[in-house]
């Protein structure tokens, strides 16, 4: 009697989670109601709260599965990678995000500046295991190895513009390029360009 229970939880969850992902595609995540997850998934608004605390909590779930997978390409590489390895690892997280999510949920999350309703960014609210830290870790000892003229944090944060800008392009191109080669492309020549004179 438990699983059948389960199975129907883990069923309805899962048709309002496909709801909410096909409405934030058709109409925006801002344009998208609570009340029209729950009529579209077939569930009562009420039974729709019993699952998500609302519309925040929904995209969180959506998000989380997706990147959590992928963040799991970077807990491969250790801290004596080279930095070809870590182009390499976010070129092809960016090519399976692109597409798990397909342009319109990631226009979605780029053009809601990635931020909730309470000011808390999607990436930190759904790291939950450290990858940010982690990340950080690879990117310092990047710099350190290859002796690069900018502090760890100036090369995580011109690592995030790039690949936003990389991903802002794929999404206003309607995915008409390789977003692998151009993230390749565009943090490849980023280090290299920070690298001493020899």
């Amino acid at each position: 009697m438990k699983d059948s229970r389960n199975s129907k939880a883990s069923q309805t969850k899962q048709s309002i989670r496909k709801s909410a992902k096909k409405l934030f595609v058709e109409r925006g995540y801002k344009g998208t109601t609570v009340r029209d997850i729950a009529s579209h998934a077939g569930v009562t608004t009420g039974a729709l709260y019993a699952y998500y605390k609302g519309k925040d909590e929904i995209i969180l779930d959506l998000f989380r599965d997706v990147f959590t997978r992928e963040w799991s390409l970077a807990f491969r590489l250790d801290t004596s990678c080279t930095y070809e390895e870590y182009v390499e690892m976010n070129a092809i997280m960016n090519v399976n995000l692109a597409k798990e999510l397909g342009y319109d949920l990631l226009q979605v999350y780029f053009t809601s500046q990635g931020v909730l309703h309470d000011n808390r960014s999607l990436i930190i609210a759904m790291d939950q295991q450290g990858y940010e830290d982690y990340d950080f870790q690879l990117i310092d000892s990047i710099r350190q190895r290859y002796q690069l003229q900018c502090t760890s944090e100036e090369l995580a944060d011109l690592f995030m513009r790039a690949e936003r800008g990389v991903f802002l392009d794929w999404i206003i191109s309607k995915g008409s390029f390789d977003i692998g080669e151009a993230t390749r492309k565009m943090l490849t020549p980023l280090v290299r360009g920070l690298m001493p004179a020899h």
